[in-house]
Parts: structure tokens; C-alpha cells; sequence
């Protein structure tokens, strides 16, 4: 456990089926499950600007320098996001490709994989987001399993900020989207039929402002993250029909 003592600086990404990736800066390292080894496994390409703070943290989480997080897709295949850039790390030969530029907005908060979700083709996805006050029309992007790109559904002018994430329900065969951040636009909502529809089940309130939500048995439970009250882990109750489309 020595290591666990020197890893300063390092970021995890994702777990990997023996071990965890990390990054520290734009080099990518593998670490055992125990951290007890590490290696290097290969880059992503820096831009200009990161070469020239690349020796100073502080100015590196300002300017949100480096790799940020990464979704594991396929059999050594990962994504890995970088500033508005998402690239794809092969492991184990340690290619790294451009696969992705954000049109709209920063990096997304995180990337996810759906697989094996009724009506929902195997994927990765993530949802737009920037500031976006004024509640322009937001974007959620999947990836299918050959590399393909492409807007899945669109959220219409007015309706939420941005997307927080977006998480795979294989039991309710939906996939959850978190939207913020205040007023009308903070929400849970349930994506169906590989996104033809997108129901708010929890929205409008900071109660319902979150970044996180997970399954226990039969229950979902969620965590807020609002600076206007008191954050609180809850329980999302579904009534018999919550997700059924609305009547015409």
C-alpha cells in the first residue's frame, strides 16, 4: 500500500476489469485494484496551453487542464474526456484518436454506457452542458456501437440549463436524465424507446437537483447538490403509472 502514499496528482477515470485508469495531466497510467503497481500506458495530445501551466495544479483545475473522467465502451476501448474533446483510449496497445468535439458547451459532466436496456440501443451517451441561462435548447448525444455520433433528442428552448447525467435503469427499462439548475429547470425525467420520449417525473424544484441517483432493490434513491438548501440523499417513490406517456 506504499504507493496509495505518492500518488499526488493522479486522477482516476474508470475502473478497469483488473485495475483503475488514471491520468495524471494528459498521461494515461494503470494502476492494480490495490495501487500497488502503476504504469504508463500512453497520452493524450496536449494543446499549447496546457504545456504552459502543465507544472502548476492551481492553475491546471482553473483552466480544467487534463483529462477529466473516462467510460469504459467496449473491450479495451475507453472514452476519455479532455476540455471540449472526447478521445478514445485503446488498451492494451495504448491508441489514443480524437473520437468526438463537443459542438455546444464545455466537457459533459460525465459520460455513461447503456447496455442491455430494453427498447435502447448498446451506447454511450452524455447531455450538453454549460451555464446556459438563458435555457437555450439542449442536447443529449449517444455513440453507437460503430463509432457513430448523433443527437438522440433535443430538449426544446425553455425547458432546462443543461444536462447533469444520464443513467441506465435495466430493471425499468428507461434511461434517467438529471437536469439543472434552478427553477422549472432542476429535474429528474425518464428517457424511453432509445429517446422517442422523455417524461419529467421529479422536476421544478431544488429538491430534485442532483448529479447522482442509484438503485437499491427495488428502490431509487438520489443525492442533491443545490446551494440554496439542505443537501439530502432521498428515495424516489414511483406510483403505479408514473411512466406511462401522458393521455392526449
Amino acid at each position: 500500500m506504499k504507493l496509495l502514499r505518492t500518488m499526488r496528482g493522479y486522477r482516476p477515470l474508470t475502473f478497469l476489469p483488473d485495475g483503475i485508469l488514471l491520468a495524471k495531466g494528459y498521461e494515461l497510467y494503470v494502476a492494480s485494484l490495490d495501487c500497488s503497481r502503476l504504469s504508463r500506458v500512453g497520452a493524450v495530445p496536449q494543446p499549447s496551453a496546457a504545456r504552459a501551466v502543465r507544472r502548476s495544479r492551481t492553475l491546471e483545475r482553473i483552466f480544467r487542464l487534463g483529462v477529466r473522467f473516462g467510460c469504459r465502451i467496449a473491450e479495451g476501448g475507453y472514452l476519455l474526456a479532455e476540455r471540449n474533446r472526447i478521445w478514445l483510449l485503446e488498451l492494451p496497445s495504448g491508441s489514443v484518436r480524437l473520437d468526438h468535439v463537443v459542438q455546444r458547451g464545455s466537457r459533459p459532466l460525465f459520460i455513461s454506457r447503456i447496455q442491455d436496456v430494453n427498447g435502447f440501443e448498446d451506447c454511450a451517451c452524455y447531455g450538453e452542458y454549460w451555464e446556459n441561462l438563458a435555457k437555450e435548447r439542449v442536447n443529449l448525444w449517444v455513440r453507437n456501437q460503430h463509432g457513430v455520433w448523433r443527437v438522440a433528442y433535443t430538449f426544446p428552448q425553455g425547458t432546462i440549463e443543461h444536462v447533469h447525467g444520464m443513467i441506465p435503469d435495466k430493471s425499468r427499462g428507461v434511461v434517467w436524465i438529471l437536469t439543472g439548475d434552478f427553477g422549472d429547470a432542476a429535474g429528474i425525467w425518464a428517457a424511453r424507446g432509445d429517446f422517442s420520449e422523455v417524461l419529467p417525473v421529479l422536476v421544478g424544484k431544488q429538491d430534485f437537483r442532483c448529479c447522482w441517483l442509484a438503485f437499491s432493490g427495488d428502490r431509487i434513491i438520489y443525492a442533491t447538490v443545490s446551494p440554496l438548501t439542505t443537501n439530502s440523499v432521498r428515495t424516489l417513490i414511483l406510483l403505479q403509472g408514473a411512466l406511462d406517456s401522458p393521455g392526449p
